[in-house]
């Protein structure tokens, strides 16, 4: 019953919340992570790769900007430590289930222009945040390295390395029976998403995106 539940409920606890739309009705309804307590969540990746890169950003942006596939062990230790942390809150205070970490495939050619108008943003953003450190102005530049940073498929690929090492694989060789896994999705994770929640994998996304209708 509801009183034994809250009784075992571990001394900290994971708080969280968000709103679902529907898309039925037009309107948000608004809900607590511990609904969905020994549930399944489909998680939008790229939303947590890009909050992982605050951790380390100026590293990353710099690194990326002087090799796109160079590989920086500091950061990577950054970033994953902070997705693998968010996965165990969630599994250990809000008891979650089963976790789908959705990575986003290619681009959508129809988004050309927009990541176009994107990446001259980013860049301008770059140019002031060297401009700052010249400066000495540190903190500042630091916030502008945090504008200029952004998850990518390198990131997504050393994240599922992260997870598959600490949640392992099952009896077949592959990670469909554990606790977190790595899904891959065509293009934008939005419709993977989705179709885990119509297929009755999941039970509720998790995205930062506020355009995402389940």
């Amino acid at each position: 019953n509801q009183q034994q539940r809250q009784q075992q409920q571990p001394s900290r606890q994971f708080r969280g919340g968000g709103r679902r739309k529907s898309s039925s009705s037009n309107k948000s309804k608004s809900h607590n992570i511990l609904q969905f307590a020994n549930k399944s969540l489909a998680i939008d990746a790229s939303s947590w790769l890009h909050k992982a890169a605050y951790t380390c950003a100026e590293r990353l942006v710099e690194s990326n900007e002087r090799d796109p596939t160079a590989r920086d062990p500091s950061a990577e230790r950054d970033y994953t430590k902070y997705i693998i942390g968010r996965c165990d809150e969630l599994l250990t205070f809000a008891q979650i289930d089963k976790i789908y970490l959705v990575f986003d495939g290619i681009r959508v050619p129809l988004k050309s222009g927009t990541n176009a108008v994107r990446e001259s943003k980013r860049q301008a953003n770059i140019a002031e945040a060297r401009r700052l450190l010249s400066l000495g102005r540190r903190k500042e530049a630091s916030e502008k390295y945090r504008q200029c940073a952004k998850g990518n498929e390198q990131m997504a690929r050393v994240v599922a390395g992260a997870v598959e090492s600490k949640w392992g694989k099952d009896d077949k060789g592959t990670n469909d029976n554990v606790r977190v896994k790595c899904v891959w999705s065509p293009y934008e994770a939005d419709s993977q998403l989705a179709k885990l929640c119509v297929d009755g994998l999941a039970h509720a996304v998790v995205t930062e995106d506020s355009d995402v209708l389940v």
